[in-house]
């Protein structure tokens, strides 16, 4: 009896030690991820003073670019179309380059991925920016930390960090934000 017992408890160590070798769970050392060093705003006030941008957009499309001084940085351009303007000159309907650090495939930034993730075609996004004086010209770029919320059809958030949380409260959709920044903007003319 005891010698039966044995076999299939070896034979499942032995499948134990050999499913490591195989290779299943091997990292893919074509990707390079990075963690930078960011700004984020500490309170309402920096958030709304340095950054110029409250809107919500759709991602119709994103590219990946290299910068002109390096060919070896590249970051994702994403064209969106804003829908809704909380803050700043943009008008619905307005095409809009959003710049994130990175290619999504094989650089990848982690705090990109951390705070929200990098933009993708069809995707609705509420974004909190800045507008870029040098490459890409034009484009914007997102607060850190702070400043991508994912929407579902309704303008509800479905994504948020935990750092949005404590800086703006548990705000659940983008009339909340418009609430906010409204309340702000009346306090601090």
């Amino acid at each position: 009896m005891k010698r039966t017992c044995t076999r299939p408890l070896c034979a499942l160590l032995a499948f134990l030690l050999f499913l490591p070798s195989c290779g299943v769970h091997e990292a893919d050392t074509s990707v390079s991820y990075i963690r930078a060093c960011g700004d984020v705003p500490a309170t309402k006030e920096m958030l709304f003073t340095r950054y110029s941008d409250i809107v919500v957009v759709a991602v119709t499309k994103t590219k990946e670019k290299y910068h002109r001084k390096n060919d070896e940085y590249s970051y994702l351009l994403s064209t969106c179309k804003v829908e809704r303007v909380i803050k700043g000159s943009n008008k619905a309907g307005d095409k809009i380059s959003v710049i994130q650090p990175g290619n999504n495939r094989t650089l990848i930034y982690i705090n990109v991925e951390e705070d929200g993730g990098y933009l993708q075609e069809g995707q609705r996004w509420m974004l909190i920016l800045r507008k870029n004086d040098e490459n890409p010209k034009d484009s914007y770029s997102i607060a850190n930390t702070v400043g991508q919320y994912a929407l579902d059809e309704n303008d509800h958030i479905t994504f948020m960090t935990d750092t949005s949380r404590s800086l703006l409260g548990d705000i659940q959709s983008v009339d909340d934000m418009e609430a906010i920044w409204q309340e702000y903007a009346a306090a601090n003319p």
